[in-house]
């Protein structure tokens, strides 16, 4: 079934309309047509199913047949990330998004190629909320805005959240105590610079490795995410 994005979707719902640029896609890029039976999540963690009941030139109407809030993947994952170049920036948010990270933070670093622009985070929202409704993934992710790798490890360690950076130096992860919130680090292709290393780890980061081969941010960023989530299931759930 195909999925769209209703921001005021809530559980006690019973019939609700989607807003035009949602109907519009509906309507002219899916042919969508009465009786058809779709997705819907509102970005917040609800997922609904229903069945359109009438079509307009601007609007869609759904009614509802099922409504469910979603529990939130374990652990709450938030990654800090360089910027890769071009495409690839899509590229990134569109699997961070299918892999429901839960934030982004893009990352200045004394190496990076890629600096955000104002225009940056509209895109990337418009990016983030694609995906979401291509995996059904109810949550979009919270985009943070540009932080420097050593303060946002300082920032992190203020609210006592462990921060894993990924580094060909480190060991693999190992799941410490019972957090279940972390925070992953990725630099710039060439590195972080050995001073944004030396403020990071006075601030209390562990360094990982992901393996012989150096990846790029992207790739990087993707097998983060699902190395945490594997290394907390084998501690909880066995």
């Amino acid at each position: 079934m195909n999925c769209y994005f209703c921001e005021n979707l809530e559980e006690t719902h019973v019939r609700v309309a989607l807003d035009e640029h949602e109907s519009h896609h509906a309507i002219a890029s899916r042919r969508q047509r009465i009786g058809d039976e779709i997705v819907l999540i509102n970005g917040k963690g609800m997922r609904a199913t229903g069945v359109i009941d009438s079509i307009t030139s601007t609007e869609v109407n759904v009614q509802i047949k099922s409504c469910l809030q979603i529990e939130r993947q374990k652990p709450t994952v938030i990654l800090a990330s360089a910027l890769p170049k071009g495409e690839r920036q899509k590229i990134m948010l569109d699997m961070l998004s299918q892999l429901g990270v839960d934030e982004f933070v893009p990352l200045y670093c004394d190496r990076s190629v890629v600096r955000p622009s104002e225009a940056s985070v509209a895109r990337w929202s418009r990016v983030c909320l694609q995906a979401c409704k291509q995996s059904h993934n109810p949550f979009l992710p919270i985009l943070k805005q540009p932080e420097h790798p050593v303060g946002f490890a300082e920032r992190m360690a203020e609210t006592r959240i462990l921060v894993w950076v990924a580094d060909p130096t480190g060991s693999p992860m190992k799941w410490q105590g019972s957090m279940e919130t972390v925070a992953l680090c990725i630099g710039p292709e060439g590195g972080f610079s050995d001073r944004e290393k030396e403020g990071m780890l006075k601030a209390g980061v562990r360094f990982f490795c992901l393996g012989n081969n150096i990846l790029r941010v992207e790739t990087a960023a993707v097998v983060s995410i699902q190395t945490t989530r594997q290394c907390y299931q084998f501690n909880f759930c066995g």
